[in-house]
């Protein structure tokens, strides 16, 4: 006669003849990333334009995600996640909920230059918003960010006067000295690098400049220069393979 205690072991193993087996553990899920709600938003958007609804949905998500973060890294990551939602036509529910979450993000996270500074220069149109970060982060990053951001309007200028170009130029030098040696996020390299990028078309490739000197090979691989050719009437073929 088998024992009360062989009779409990079979019944915990299904050892026991008829009895139904247990239910399985249910597998609980961890809570999503910003990485994660990312690559849902791609994958829905390469499947099928994503109309109001889904957009809705998916930024719902994001706001949750964001008020449960406990990390900047969670919040940001959040808020990228809602500014990536794509929509052709102007939601202003989808805007209030973006709105939401970059409230919460200056609130929170504004000393997180690294983070922030990519998603402020592309994103960040709200000039109530903009000036608040502006005074409340004591990020390089960002305060380097801000100051590029003022010289936009003069960088993207066309018809530029000589004297609004001098200044200008004197300008980006004062961000270069006061910011050189500080990232850029979003263009991954330091802010000097940035600074000589802008630089170089306006000093060097303005009409009426002198054209920069290139070198390469020609088709019998003899190196040359283009200030070989001063003086001589030069065409210029430009080709490639696609």
């Amino acid at each position: 006669m088998l024992s009360l205690q062989c009779l409990f072991l079979f019944a915990l193993l299904g050892g026991i003849a008829g009895s139904p087996p247990p239910d399985p553990v249910p597998i609980l899920r961890l809570p999503e990333t910003p990485e994660e709600l990312k690559l849902e938003i791609e994958a829905a958007a390469k499947s099928a334009e994503i109309d109001e609804p889904q957009a809705l949905a998916f930024a719902a998500r994001a706001v949750a995600m964001g008020k449960a973060g406990k990390n900047a890294a969670t919040r940001v990551g959040a808020l990228d996640a809602a500014l990536r939602i794509p929509l052709r036509k102007k939601s202003a529910d989808l805007a209030a909920q973006r709105d939401v979450l970059w409230d919460l993000v200056i609130e929170e996270d504004a000393q997180e230059g690294v983070l922030l500074a990519p998603l402020v220069a592309r994103n960040l149109k709200d000039e109530a918003r903009l000036e608040k970060l502006r005074k409340k982060t004591k990020a390089p990053e960002l305060k380097a960010t801000f100051a590029y951001m003022d010289l936009l309007p003069q960088i993207n200028k066309r018809d530029r006067n000589e004297q609004e170009t001098k200044d200008l130029i004197a300008a980006i030098e004062k961000l270069k000295k006061e910011h050189g040696s500080v990232a850029d996020p979003m263009r991954k390299q330091t802010w000097a690098e940035t600074c000589d990028g802008v630089l170089f078309p306006i000093q060097k490739l303005a009409i009426g400049m002198e054209v920069p000197d290139i070198e390469g090979k020609d088709t019998a691989g003899v190196a040359f220069k283009l200030s070989d050719y001063r003086g001589k009437v030069v065409l210029l073929d430009f080709w490639g393979h696609w």
